[in-house]
């Protein structure tokens, strides 16, 4: 499970990369807690499959889910392949 996490972070990494500014959990001022990716320093991206809740971000605002797993998205929470169509 631990590499399909991996593959999930990467491809949304590398649809968004490109175009918006991406943050990564890195450096001492990211929490582990605070979620997988910050896009223009406003949109805040966990990612996960099927069963990831908004545990982790529930208290962040402009945050979302991208889920892998799924066909169609439903209010913050947004099908990992539709990423794929910023590339």
């Amino acid at each position: 499970m631990y590499i399909r996490s991996h593959i999930q972070s990467t491809c949304h990494t590398d649809t968004t990369c490109d175009t918006y500014f991406t943050c990564f959990p890195v450096g001492l001022w990211w929490h582990p807690t605070r979620g997988d990716s910050l896009v223009d320093g406003k949109h805040l991206f966990e990612i996960g499959g099927e069963k990831k809740t908004f545990a982790q971000i529930k208290d962040m605002p402009d945050s979302y889910l991208a889920i892998d797993g799924i066909e169609v998205g439903r209010g913050c929470r947004i099908p990992l392949w539709l990423f794929g169509f910023l590339y």
